[in-house]
């Protein structure tokens, strides 16, 4: 119906949308309780099985939201403008917010940096059979991740607390 009177289909929807309504503050909860609420739902099913495009989906998550967190706490701070490699924002992040939360954010990414290099020595196949175990041990690792994600947004979530 709508695209055949040339409707919304045909638009791209974000320029729709009126994000200027949301302060930095109220964009950083959204976010932490989004995130926490999708992981802390699905990280005690992620370790026993289930459908393959949830566990996919989970455990992308598990490896992405650490970083993605760190640049939105980051913006959400006024300490992020424009400089968006992973590595300036670890370094960025762990200087300025120290602590646990530079700790369990090393932690995850380091797990991160070891999936990406048993993905490598698998494209390469540098690594035969006995990089198939390793690989299926990475993704035994990736699916424990669970509580420590929750843990690094419940602490990026005291630290936006505490500035209300």
């Amino acid at each position: 119906m709508a695209a055949a009177s040339g409707g919304i289909i045909k638009r791209n929807p974000l320029e729709l949308i009126d994000f200027s309504g949301m302060t930095p503050t109220e964009d950083i909860i959204s976010y932490l309780r989004y995130n926490f609420r999708r992981i802390e739902e699905n990280a005690i099913v992620l370790p026993i099985g289930g459908d393959d495009r949830l566990q996919c989906r989970l455990m992308r998550a598990m490896l992405e939201v650490p970083v993605h967190l760190a640049r939105n706490m980051l913006v959400w701070m006024g300490l992020q403008g424009g400089v968006d490699t992973k590595r300036v924002v670890i370094d960025l992040y762990s200087a300025r917010v120290g602590g646990r939360c530079a700790d369990v954010l090393t932690g995850l990414t380091a797990a991160d940096d070891s999936y990406t290099q048993c993905l490598v020595e698998q494209v390469d196949m540098r690594v035969g059979l006995r990089g198939q175990a390793r690989y299926e041990e990475e993704l035994y690792k990736i699916k424990r991740l669970g509580p420590k994600v929750l843990e690094f947004l419940e602490l990026n979530a005291e630290i936006v607390m505490k500035k209300l």
